[in-house]
């Protein structure tokens, strides 16, 4: 009986914690920060990495242009573009599966809706609270030819902002994002930042 009581109290305490890390990102209209991404790849052990600036604006734009052209990624309401690599490509997520799933991550992360995304991805959630900190981790409940098998998020306590983000695919490959903390909530970001062309 203690052991079910307990369970219960851990889960609500769970829950209340991703109520204020969602009631924090409420409001969260545009942002601009720099941002630093280690790429790790397990089967050639090897690490890249690439800093770069994040501008995002509710509810579907996202910017993340990294300092060398041949990496940016851009959302634009359905509409992703990926380069990698210097090779760039547009896709339609209404009609891309993966795509779909990467965008509706990205952009439920930095708005805080970490259920939507545990529930997207099939994934139990646990949550951490340390002293300036809420960190939560997800781990999906099955293994999946694509997508992650676990994403971890760290956000501010004081603001909601996300200032880590690490996933982990199912084939190893993972990316570790860390936002400096130069984050502006007032950054006007102009259209031609979302302009979706050949880079």
């Amino acid at each position: 009986m203690a052991g079910i009581i307990l369970a219960l109290s851990t889960a609500a305490a769970q829950n209340a914690t991703l109520d204020k890390i969602e009631k924090a990102n409420a409001g969260l209209e545009k942002v601009k920060c720099s941002f630093s991404r280690t790429r790790t790849l397990p089967a050639t052990g090897k690490v890249i990495k690439h800093d770069g600036v994040l501008y995002f604006v509710s509810p579907d734009k996202l910017s993340m242009q990294y300092d060398t052209d041949k990496e940016s990624l851009i959302i634009d309401g359905k509409t992703l573009y990926m380069k990698r690599l210097g090779k760039g490509s547009t896709f339609d997520t209404d009609k891309n599966a993966l795509m779909r799933s990467l965008r509706n991550m990205l952009l439920n992360c930095i708005r805080g809706k970490v259920r939507q995304v545990a529930e997207d991805n099939n994934a139990d959630v646990s949550v951490k609270e340390v002293a300036d900190y809420w960190h939560v981790t997800l781990k999906a409940k099955g293994n999946a030819a694509a997508g992650f098998s676990r994403i971890s998020l760290s956000y501010r306590k004081k603001d909601g902002y996300m200032v880590r983000m690490e996933t982990v695919e199912f084939s190893g490959v993972s990316e570790v994002y860390t936002m400096s903390d130069d984050y502006d909530a007032k950054a006007v970001a102009g259209p031609e930042i979302f302009k979706i062309q050949k880079r």
